[in-house]
């Protein structure tokens, strides 16, 4: 199955503090150069955060039955410090309906640029 900008997949992302463990994570990379290169930059995502942090996190949508795109069943958020580059061999996704919301994924990306 192939990776898509946009989805929520696990991967092997080095944390702030602690041991390297598979993450959700929401892959930034746009298709076209995921195909190219075989590797995605990702976001990692967490719940362990600070809600009013806005500058370190950026809030991703949930709800308690996982019954929204993303699957998450706690409030969650990508982590600014979590971004990593793997190759798609190290991926794995969530389901392959799990997926950030378009406009979420602009607002996303927007928030990451300088």
């Amino acid at each position: 199955m192939s990776f898509r900008q946009g989805d929520i997949v696990w991967a092997p992302v080095t944390p702030d503090a602690g041991p390297v463990k598979p993450r959700r994570a929401i892959i930034l990379t746009p298709t076209a150069e995921i195909e190219a290169t075989g590797s995605a930059v990702v976001i990692g995502v967490t719940g362990s955060f600070q809600k009013a942090d806005v500058s370190r996190y950026f809030s991703v949508p949930w709800n308690i039955d996982g019954n929204v795109t993303t699957g998450f069943k706690k409030p969650s958020a990508a982590s600014r410090t979590l971004v990593q580059r793997f190759p798609v061999a190290a991926l794995n996704h969530t389901s392959p309906e799990t997926h950030l919301p378009k406009l979420k994924l602009l607002q996303l990306i927007a928030w990451l640029s300088p």
